[in-house]
């Protein structure tokens, strides 16, 4: 059945109309902010205990939700992924700009090479970020390999 609606002030000359079944729930009559009354309390019996409970449930679950450990390593594997996209980015612009001024530039070896690491450095890192069991460290690890092996090829050696 329908509760009939009351009316709660608000400031003079103003009202509001609120079902009866919000302000049996422990709403304050202000109608500003929508939060429960600090005056009920919830662990009574037909209080909202249930309310409550269903709360902590869903605080646990999200807790056990939250990446833990790996903290450092998958920072250090985002930076160096985004390092590899930049590095990509600028070799396909280098690249560019040299053939359009007839000089040699990287080469198209080193272009495609820097594209393809920089695409599984991405997968990787993306790997690394969703999950929070063996396989994001093992991701972070891939990240750090390629990028150094890429670094080392064609920058260093």
């Amino acid at each position: 059945m329908a509760a009939a609606p009351q009316t709660a002030a608000r400031s003079p000359g103003k009202s509001v109309v609120r079902p009866l079944a919000l302000a049996e729930m422990g709403f304050a009559d202000s109608g500003e902010t929508g939060r429960p009354d600090d005056r009920r309390d919830l662990a009574q019996p037909g209080g909202g205990s249930d309310v409550a409970s269903r709360v902590v449930e869903v605080k646990a679950a999200v807790e056990t939700k939250r990446k833990v450990g790996f903290g450092i390593l998958r920072a250090v594997s985002g930076v160096l992924a985004v390092g590899m996209v930049l590095l990509a980015l600028g070799n396909i612009g280098v690249q560019f700009y040299a053939n359009s001024r007839d000089l040699p530039g990287p080469g198209v070896l080193a272009v495609t090479s820097h594209i393809v690491a920089a695409v599984l450095v991405i997968g990787a890192q993306v790997v690394a970020d969703r999950f929070n069991d063996w396989r994001a460290p093992v991701s972070c690890l891939a990240v750090l390999l390629v990028s150094a092996a890429t670094l080392w090829l064609f920058w260093w050696a």
